[in-house]
């Protein structure tokens, strides 16, 4: 095994979004801006650790259409490996169309991601051979249930670090949690699975006990405006939030992701860990776009000097 070697395992998007010049006007055709960026937690996850100098390599679902094309050829910019990706001839690639208002803020949108699901347990079954050679595996919840299952209970003995997505895909993985080594998610996405609620540090023990019985561990919950939570079964603890002038929210949650499974590699401690990946989120949410271009290891090092990202024993 190549001891900095990654598989990542799960979305690729094509994002369009367009926002108008002024209000926005149902009903009618809005001036304004279109942007076209590759997208999807899996692809972003991997772009990420891509640009951090990580060999990483995508299995992922990219359709042979020209928006599947664009994926490929930002793929190829990134230099992510998408050797054993899935590309079925009659599936068109994933497409996510959004369109804010004024304020950038989401007015309505449409996503198909259909073609994900030939990422099944059958495919997965056929490159066994392939992922049992990574040290380290990523996947987003964005996968079927039965792909999601096989992938945490066929590979457990390899570390899994899964990426929750969402509280509605929350609910395929809760059976089988306890499968994965890391678990990221935000508040609502562990409340989803635990049945736990609350925003408090009770609340969050309670939670870090509920995974660690299942078998998880580490955890971390992200917090939003109050920083984020890691614990395993010896320590917990938290990242103090920091202030910055946000740019694009897009993107920041799979830069945390790739910051943990960074740190990881570089047999960091989990408190460390936590710092490392806040300081990419800072990253993301400082550029827009979903993936800052800008990244490497100097820079991550430097946002965590210039905002002074520290631990503190409490959430409040």
């Amino acid at each position: 095994m190549t001891p900095h070697k990654v598989l990542v395992i799960g979305a690729s998007i094509l994002d369009i979004t367009g926002y108008p010049i002024s209000q926005l006007l149902p009903n009618d055709s809005n001036p304004g801006y279109i942007y076209l960026t590759a997208g999807g937690v899996a692809r972003n996850i991997a772009e990420n650790l891509a640009l951090l100098q990580v060999d990483t390599h995508l299995l992922s679902a990219i359709g042979n259409d020209v928006w599947g094309q664009i994926l490929r050829e930002r793929c190829q910019q990134a230099r992510l490996n998408i050797e054993h990706s899935v590309c079925p001839a009659d599936a068109p690639s994933a497409l996510y169309l959004a369109i804010n208002n004024d304020q950038r803020d989401l007015a309505v949108a449409i996503v198909n991601t259909a073609i994900i699901d030939h990422i099944n347990p059958t495919y997965l079954a056929s490159k066994a051979s392939i992922i049992n050679d990574f040290p380290l595996l990523v996947a987003d919840a964005n996968l079927r249930e039965d792909s999601l299952h096989y992938l945490c209970t066929t590979f457990a003995h390899i570390p899994i670090y899964l990426d929750v997505v969402s509280a509605t895909k929350a609910q395929k993985v809760k059976d089988f949690v306890g499968k994965c080594h890391t678990l990221k998610a935000n508040l609502t996405e562990a409340a989803a699975m635990s049945g736990i609620e609350g925003h408090t540090t009770k609340a969050l023990l309670q939670m870090r006990d509920y995974f660690m019985n299942k078998g998880t561990q580490q955890i971390i919950i992200t917090l939003g405006k109050d920083g984020s939570f890691y614990a395993n079964t010896a320590i917990y603890g938290f990242v103090a939030p920091t202030s910055i002038a946000v740019v694009n929210t897009s993107g920041a949650g799979d830069a945390y992701m790739a910051g943990l499974v960074y740190a990881h590699l570089q047999q960091e401690s989990l408190s460390n860990a936590a710092i490392f990946a806040s300081a990419m989120s800072i990253a993301a949410l400082m550029s827009q776009h979903t993936v800052n271009p800008q990244l490497h290891l100097s820079f991550i090092q430097d946002i965590i000097k210039k905002y002074a990202i520290c631990l503190k024993n409490t959430l409040t």
